[in-house]
């Protein structure tokens, strides 16, 4: 079955198109950034979570989630959102990727269950001296086997 080409929408500032596709107020990711790395994937006490579960699954649906919203994939995108906040998402149209993406400087997964975990994720935004990192808490569901990313809150 053939694969429709994306829709093209206007194209608002990176900061805002980032800000939009995570659900963040604009004004939290401003200005330009390039790269990225991730941080440790454990949680606060240096173990895999409270399950015992291995937390790279969670450091990669993080991953994911950025790495989406950075492409501006729409439909990458909404993959990765839980059911529960996917309609949220529904009007997000594909754009060309940000010539100026978000680093992911950190992943920290903070709590792991059987079937949700959270984890503090430092965004980086800008260059030198006008770099500027936002720690944020994202919590995420597994559904289908899957981790979903369902919320994004900032960190103090």
């Amino acid at each position: 079955m053939p694969v429709p080409a994306p829709v093209r929408s206007r194209r608002l500032p990176p900061a805002r198109r980032i800000a939009v596709a995570l659900a963040l107020p604009a004004a939290l990711l401003l200005g330009a950034c390039s790269g990225g790395s991730n941080g440790p994937a454990t949680d606060r006490n240096g173990s895999a979570g409270d399950s015992g579960d291995d937390p790279a699954p969670i450091v990669d649906a993080v991953t994911a989630v950025i790495d989406a919203s950075n492409a501006e994939d729409a439909d990458a995108f909404r993959a990765l959102v839980c059911r529960a906040e996917v309609d949220t998402f529904a009007d997000l149209t594909d754009a060309d990727p940000v010539d100026d993406p978000v680093r992911l400087t950190d992943v920290d997964v903070i709590s792991q269950g059987t079937d949700s975990a959270s984890a503090e994720v430092a965004l980086t935004t800008g260059e030198g001296a006008g770099e500027i990192t936002h720690v944020m808490r994202m919590d995420l569901v597994r559904e289908d086997g899957d981790w979903k990313f369902c919320n994004m809150a900032l960190v103090g």
